[in-house]
């Protein structure tokens, strides 16, 4: 059986899909009042956590692109439909500190670090290990 921070949650979820700004206020603030009126408005920040979960899930995954300029419309293209495959949506991001390359993280997993200052790392630490 479903926790009700769960099912309040998928409820919210759904009430909230599709429907204006306002019409949004008017429905959290109607199960704000449900929520009063049982005596759950304790459980009201695991709703939103959950909530958040769910919306996250929807949109599917995040994978983050890190490099040091715009990414080309030709990379850009190939990691959407590469991502899309996996069910990723793509998120660039411009760092000047990694100097060139491209990093790649996969939700919160790390895939694929080529960028310049990594490849600086390596090699400082390596120079560390051999003294």
């Amino acid at each position: 059986m479903q926790s009700k921070v769960r099912i309040y949650a998928k409820v919210l979820y759904e009430v909230l899909k599709g429907v204006s700004l306002s019409e949004q206020k008017k429905r959290i603030h109607a199960l704000y009042g449900i929520l009063k009126k049982r005596g759950d408005i304790k459980i009201s920040n695991g709703i939103l956590q959950e909530f958040q979960r769910l919306e996250k899930e929807q949109k599917g995954k995040i994978g983050k692109a890190v490099s040091a300029r715009r990414l080309s419309s030709s990379v850009k293209a190939t990691l959407v439909s590469k991502l899309k495959s996996m069910k990723f949506v793509l998120q660039d991001r411009i760092d000047p500190s990694v100097i060139g390359g491209v990093a790649l993280f996969l939700g919160n997993d790390f895939l694929i670090d080529n960028t310049i200052l990594a490849r600086l790392r390596k090699l400082s630490y390596g120079k560390r290990l051999s003294f």
